[in-house]
């Protein structure tokens, strides 16, 4: 009976190792990005993000897109690599960083609902919205 109970407990120990194991690496994963040997973040694109709700409309008189994300979702840290490559090597078009913690961070007109969500905006007006991460990849193929 002794035996049955340490086995138990050894087994629910391991489970929880395991677990905050599996955690621990989401939480570093989520901190920096590796791609081609560099390293990117979110914080090494400062001029691309937006946090005032109003600008999310009027960021340029060009076409942009908006990339609405969160550093807890899974998609979104999925994403994370492509997106940061893609907007270090743009040349032409413009993607803007739109971190949510809530709906209070999204205009409201824009309608955004879930992360990760790419919306494209051509003379202040939303084109496209793209959610989730194939979508998202699939559009980022054709941004240049």
């Amino acid at each position: 009976m002794k035996s049955r109970r340490l086995k138990s407990r050894v087994f629910i120990m391991s489970l929880m190792v395991i677990l905050f194991s599996a955690l621990l690496g989401c939480s570093l994963s989520s901190s920096s990005t590796t791609s081609t040997g560099v390293n990117l973040d979110y914080s090494d694109f400062m001029s691309q993000r937006v946090s005032d709700p109003y600008m999310q409309l009027n960021m340029s008189d060009d076409p942009y897109y908006l990339y609405f994300y969160s550093e807890t979702c899974e998609h979104c840290i999925i994403i994370k690599p492509v997106i940061l490559l893609k907007i270090s090597n743009l040349e032409i078009d413009q993607i803007y960083l739109v971190e949510t913690h809530s709906l209070a961070d999204i205009f409201e007109e824009i309608n955004v609902t879930t992360t990760p969500t790419l919306v494209y905006i051509v003379n202040h007006q939303v084109v496209a919205i793209y959610a989730g991460q194939t979508e998202i990849l699939q559009e980022l193929e054709n941004i240049s």
